[in-house]
């Protein structure tokens, strides 16, 4: 055999190997997805879910019916009515967080009988349970504000927006 039929027969191998790698990783993919498609159904069935320590406990049914309202629009494509806010309503939000402020916030809002939403970064989480549960309990919406806010990695190129 040839050097070039050696390093065509070499590739050729790479190739099948590469490709029987990702049918593989393929697979994987698709067990884990069925897997959390069946237990989201169970839990959807039965209304419990597991907390940290592993014993089961009621959902927040008012959680779960507003989760809900974003897979069933996202699945049907129905509209969702919402209601005309009155006059002079101002949201407000607060983004980066939870932070050493955090707490003194949700005192004032509480104070005052106001509502807001927190966006959280995932990396500020840990340790910050508790504020998370808080704000969940006094009637906040908390949203996803990236895990690390590393601007230059998010934002580095048009590639990484897509």
């Amino acid at each position: 055999m040839t050097g070039v039929g050696v390093l065509q027969t070499l590739r050729v191998q790479e190739q099948t190997r590469s490709l029987a790698q990702s049918k593989a990783e393929r697979t994987d993919l698709e067990n884990q997805l069925t897997a959390l498609q069946e237990e989201n159904k169970s839990l959807q069935q039965t209304g419990t879910d597991s907390d940290a320590d592993g014993a089961a406990g009621e959902t927040d049914s008012a959680s779960f019916a507003y989760q809900q309202q974003y897979t069933d629009l996202k699945a049907t494509g129905a509209p969702v009515a919402f209601a005309e806010p009155p006059d002079k309503t101002v949201y407000l939000t607060f983004d980066d967080g939870p932070s050493e402020e955090t707490e003194k916030i949700l005192d004032v809002l509480k104070e005052r009988g106001a509502h807001a939403t927190f966006f959280v970064t995932a990396a500020n989480i840990e340790g910050h349970e508790a504020l998370l549960k808080r704000m969940t309990e006094e009637g906040h919406t908390i949203g996803l504000h990236t895990y690390s806010h590393l601007y230059d990695t998010l934002y580095g190129s048009v590639d990484a927006l897509f």
